[in-house]
């Protein structure tokens, strides 16, 4: 099952899920993110660039969680 995460910052080299709407946008590791988690990178793989999502254009983050941070770490 996967979790909505807040703290995007704690999730760099975690497998993650980019949803909007309610959508599955992409998939891939997280490069990098800015402190305070507005925004992040998801690496470049075979079928993709790097990219960047922005919390302020609506995108969610999405992690299995055994993968993330404790709940609690991400406020």
């Amino acid at each position: 099952m996967v979790r909505k995460r807040v703290g995007w910052n704690l999730l760099i080299n975690v497998w993650v899920e980019i949803r909007r709407n309610g959508r599955v946008i992409r998939t891939g590791f997280v490069e990098d993110a800015m402190p305070d988690s507005s925004a992040l990178w998801i690496a470049a793989d075979a079928n993709d660039p790097r990219q960047l999502f922005e919390a302020s254009e609506g995108f969610e983050v999405w992690v299995t969680p055994q993968y993330g941070p404790p709940a609690s770490a991400t406020g």
